[in-house]
C-alpha cells in the first residue's frame, strides 16, 4: 500500500480556531478526500479556521478549488477563514500567480500564538 500524497493534522489554537496543517501534494487524485476531511475538521469552528500550507510541496487547480469551496462554506456560516502560505513556498507562489488572494484571506505566517499576524 502506498503512502497518501498529503496529510492533514488538526489542532485548536489558543483562541479556539481550528488549525489545519497540510503537508505533501494536493492534486486531482486526492483533493476531494482532503476537502471532505478538512470540512469535517472545520465543522464547528465558530472561532475560525486556519489552513496552513507551509509544508505543501505541490498544489494544482483542484487544490485551489478545495480552498475556495471551504472558504465559501465557512463564510456562509460566518466563520473566519485564513490561508497561511509562507513566502517562497510552492503554495505561496501558486496563490500569487493565480491571484487567489483576491478570493481568500492569505497571510505569510502563523503568529506566535498560532494566529495569523494582523494585516
Amino acid at each position: 500500500m502506498s503512502e497518501p500524497l498529503a496529510h492533514v493534522e488538526a489542532a485548536r489554537d489558543a483562541s479556539g480556531r481550528v488549525v489545519l496543517t497540510v503537508s505533501g501534494e494536493i492534486d486531482t487524485s486526492n483533493a476531494a478526500g482532503l476537502e471532505a476531511r478538512m470540512a469535517d475538521e472545520a465543522g464547528a469552528a465558530a472561532a475560525g479556521v486556519v489552513v496552513d500550507l507551509g509544508a505543501v510541496t505541490y498544489i494544482d487547480s483542484q487544490g485551489l478549488r478545495l480552498l475556495v469551496e471551504l472558504s465559501r462554506r465557512l463564510s456562509a456560516t460566518g466563520t473566519a477563514f485564513t490561508v497561511v502560505a509562507p513566502p517562497g513556498g510552492f503554495a505561496a507562489e501558486v496563490l500569487e500567480i493565480t491571484s487567489m488572494g483576491t478570493l481568500l484571506h492569505v497571510v505569510g505566517e502563523l503568529g506566535g500564538s498560532g494566529a495569523p499576524p494582523a494585516s
